[in-house]
């Protein structure tokens, strides 16, 4: 019993010191209404939107809350407004809508206000998740105990692997407030959340304490994963322990801390990291990958936050590289299934096709080569055979082909949105994509669109470790938001 009340005592002494959460602001929010492909981003989330009243609107219902968040960070919305587009969200059954909603009110009208607005929806299961974007706005608004009894009611030290990443809504928190939180979280009984956010901490020392405490325990093996994830945060941790040393030594250990180090800038999608998993952590090539991939990054060559297409490309080359035989990588490429937005839902090799394809031709489109290019040295046999498709659709769009006279093949329509967007042309690619019939495609189409118009602008669906953690989903941070 007196255990328990100290216990008690000293959560409450760290919820007095604990200081509000100094939350990062997206890259350029403040630019938002002067980028050049604002307009897009509002069409194709005003589209998606509208799409949840289709006869299939599972898409439109996943993305949901990515076009309302590009709404309120692109457009000229009013309270009345926003009020309108959250109800509709939840009426619809958007993935996710009440968590939302509510984390959206905490964030602009504080706790107590926000549950007023929200009313009899609270009562439902959504605003009770473990939801990220809603665990973040309760830490915001003060409520770090209701964050905590969150997590508890999750787990403790299970029996079963746990990969929940819930230090990650505020692993852009400065050190000194994750290592608070840290405290708190590991004096309350959430070993999960305390041991992400001491992994993720510049001073070792207090993740090492949190080891010695809890190696042993059966729960951590189950967990070490989600440990070793977190560590990663600083690109030069040292590896996690492992229980089963005999069985993962030192050199396999440094290799899986690299290849998810190398994940936390990658933009968009962990490619690295899926296809080391998919492999067994290949310990030498996939690390040399990883080396260079942080010499890139630090040259500046891509950024977290900006376009996709580069950082993957990165990889598959770095990877390429370091095999020595490109054709390992090209071969295996197509056996890795990666979540992703990308329209094209398939294996990673077929979405690195499509984009060595777009990257080989879209100068071209633009008038800045001349000659129609060679097949890139890196594509999979799909790729080669599918060449000459590639290089008549390009001739046709480059010679005013207008999307409703392209070729109607489902692959063909893809491929045509992937040239309009290489060649720069908004007006033409919002076109090819309206007209398209299929309404689960076209909802696809204007998930993965906004979202790469987005990188080009503000980057504000962009979270640090999405890419790792994340998938084709991510954290909304309303308190980066200017309204």
């Amino acid at each position: 019993m007196r255990s328990d009340m100290r216990v008690k005592s000293a959560i409450k002494l760290l919820l007095l010191a604990l200081p509000g959460l100094a939350i990062l602001p997206a890259p350029v929010l403040g630019q938002a209404g002067s980028c050049a492909y604002r307009p897009s981003i509002l069409t194709l989330s005003d589209r998606l939107l509208a799409d949840l009243d289709s006869k299939d609107a599972s898409v439109a219902r996943f993305y949901g809350r990515d076009a309302a968040y590009l709404k309120m960070n692109y457009g000229e919305m009013g309270k009345t407004q926003v009020d309108a587009m959250l109800d509709r969200l939840m009426d619809k059954r958007s993935v996710g809508a009440t968590a939302f909603s509510y984390a959206y009110y905490l964030s602009k009208l504080g706790y107590d206000a926000a549950g007023a607005k929200m009313g009899a929806r609270l009562d439902g299961t959504g605003a009770n998740a473990l939801d990220l974007t809603l665990m973040r706005a309760l830490a915001k608004a003060g409520r770090y105990d209701l964050v905590l009894d969150r997590v508890r009611g999750v787990m403790q030290w299970p029996d079963k692997r746990y990969l929940i990443p819930m230090a990650l809504p505020f692993i852009d928190n400065p050190p000194d407030e994750r290592k608070r939180l840290a405290d708190l979280a590991d004096k309350s009984g959430a070993p999960l959340l305390a041991g992400q956010l001491y992994a993720s901490l510049p001073n070792y020392d207090p993740w090492k304490g949190f080891l010695k405490r809890n190696f042993e325990n059966i729960g951590f093996y189950n967990l070490k994963a989600s440990f070793v994830a977190f560590s990663a945060f600083n690109f030069d941790s040292p590896p996690v322990p492992d229980p089963r040393n005999h069985f993962n030594g030192v050199a396999y250990r440094q290799s899986v801390q690299k290849f998810a180090a190398a994940s936390w800038f990658l933009p968009g999608s962990a490619l690295l990291y899926e296809f080391s998993a998919k492999f067994r952590f290949e310990p030498i090539y996939g690390k040399r990958a990883a080396l260079k991939l942080k010499e890139a990054y630090d040259r500046g060559e891509f950024r977290p936050d900006g376009p996709v297409q580069p950082g993957w490309l990165l990889t598959y080359r770095a990877l390429a590289e370091a095999a020595g035989d490109p054709r390992i990588i090209i071969d295996k490429m197509q056996k890795v299934n990666i979540g992703s937005r990308h329209h094209v839902q398939g294996n990673a090799g077929d979405i690195l096709d499509t984009m060595l394809a777009a990257e080989a031709i879209g100068p071209w489109l633009k008038s800045e080569t001349e000659a129609f290019p060679e097949i890139p040295a890196l594509a999979s046999g799909k790729l080669k055979t599918r060449w000459p498709e590639w290089q008549t659709l390009a001739e046709t769009i480059k010679a005013g082909g207008e999307p409703g006279a392209l070729d109607k093949t489902f692959t063909r329509r893809g491929m045509a949105a992937e040239l309009f967007y290489a060649k720069g042309d908004q007006s033409k690619l919002l076109a090819l994509i309206a007209a398209e019939k299929n309404p689960g495609y076209r909802q696809q189409l204007e998930a993965d669109f906004m979202a790469r118009f987005d990188r080009l602008c503000s980057s504000s669906l962009y979270f640090p470790g999405d890419a790792l953690f994340l998938r084709n989903s991510t954290i909304h941070r309303f308190d980066a938001l200017s309204k």
